[in-house]
């Protein structure tokens, strides 16, 4: 099994901490008591996507 470790002091004391809103599961640090998903890129821009968006800002179209 892999170490899990906290991101935001790095401390490998962390235990489950139920899920988020879209089921991934979240960590609780127990040294920090910060709490954090395994996987934080999950939401991140898809690259098509970034584009699309970069693209309509350089022609001034409303993101509405």
């Amino acid at each position: 099994m892999i170490a899990l470790s906290c991101p935001h002091c790095g401390d490998t004391d962390v235990s489950k901490f139920g899920t988020n809103r879209s089921g991934t599961p979240r960590c609780r640090c127990k040294a920090c008591a910060k709490t954090f998903t395994r996987s934080p890129q999950s939401r991140a821009m898809t690259p098509e996507r970034e584009a699309l968006i970069l693209g309509a800002l350089r022609e001034r179209i409303s993101q509405r």
